[in-house]
């Protein structure tokens, strides 16, 4: 029980690290991404680039870490944290996912934040 609590710690310092790689990703073009524009040199960048993050959430589903899947469900206390609330059709219903969640064999150890539907 320990040793589960010592990893689930790491794992919790490894996360934001993630976060930011994630967000660094997402400012990519596309054609970088894909190769089909840029530099050799800024081609070979972003493939390492995406390889570290590959690495990084491969280690993290071996270690039993799973990411929550929220958007388009209905807010779940028990997985989500509510950050805003925008007028919608449906009441209650994920909307955009602003921190990504995550489980370690079944335990939600980080819930996503999110913005639902009022």
């Amino acid at each position: 029980t320990f040793v589960k609590y010592l990893k689930e710690d790491m794992i919790l310092k490894i996360l934001p690290i993630l976060d930011n790689i994630e967000l660094a990703e997402k400012q990519l073009p596309e054609k970088l991404k894909s190769g089909e524009e840029g530099t050799p040199q800024s081609i070979e960048w972003t493939k390492g680039f995406l390889q570290i993050q590959n690495q990084i959430n491969e280690f993290l589903r071996k270690e039993g870490i799973e990411e929550i899947e929220v958007l388009g469900k209905p807010f779940d206390p028990e997985t989500m944290e509510v950050v805003e609330e925008i007028d919608g059709q449906e009441s209650g219903i994920v909307i955009e996912e602003l921190q990504r969640g995550y489980t370690m064999h079944g335990k939600v150890i980080r819930p996503a934040k999110v913005r639902i539907t009022r």
